[in-house]
């Protein structure tokens, strides 16, 4: 079952695994989620990524999947 995501843009790596993701409207910061982290090669500032906001606060996600470049 594929999980709903919005597509965005790494615009910056940040320290502490934390990442800056451009998204159509916004700009949030999101984590890689462990199971992307174990299978995938490191992010880049360019590549396209699927977010998975955070319900508690909408400025902050989880990194799920790659997407198509942007």
């Amino acid at each position: 079952m594929p999980v709903k995501g919005e597509v965005g843009v790494v615009k910056e790596l940040l320290p502490g695994g934390l990442v800056k993701v451009k998204l159509e409207k916004d700009e949030i910061t999101a984590h890689v989620a462990e199971e992307f982290r174990r299978v995938s090669v490191p992010l880049r500032a360019g590549d396209g990524v699927k977010v998975r906001r955070a319900a508690h606060d909408p400025k902050r996600g989880t990194i799920i999947d790659r997407a198509g470049g942007q």
